[in-house]
């Protein structure tokens, strides 16, 4: 290998790693479950699915984590603690915020997250 070619590699290697401790470039980024902006994300989802429910209607307890992912607007994937009428549960949520503010819930899993 001639010196050009070591160079090179080094050069990738060290911007590589320099992106990996921001995360994933595209892929979803750790927020904060705390901030407000979670919470109220996270009561959305809910509204959202308690609007698409005939019988069931639950309601917040807690968001347990929380992410961000900026596509043609924002993704945000957030494990909740929900609880209805004689239960609580985890469920697993994502919900999109368009480049107008709009949201749309995207997923909803109740096998927890």
């Amino acid at each position: 290998m001639n010196v050009r070619t070591i160079f090179a590699c080094a050069l990738i290697l060290a911007s590589s790693s320099a992106f990996s401790s921001e995360g994933i470039v595209g892929g979803y980024s750790p927020i904060s479950a705390t901030l407000p902006e979670a919470i109220s994300i996270a009561k959305s989802a809910v509204a959202m699915k308690n609007a698409l429910s005939e019988n069931k209607k639950i309601r917040l307890v807690s968001v347990k984590k929380a992410e961000t992912q900026v596509v043609a607007g924002t993704n945000f994937r957030l494990c909740l603690l929900v609880k209805d009428k004689t239960h609580m549960f985890r469920v697993h949520a994502v919900v999109y915020r368009d480049l107008g503010g709009k949201f749309l819930l995207t997923e909803w899993s109740p096998n927890g997250c």
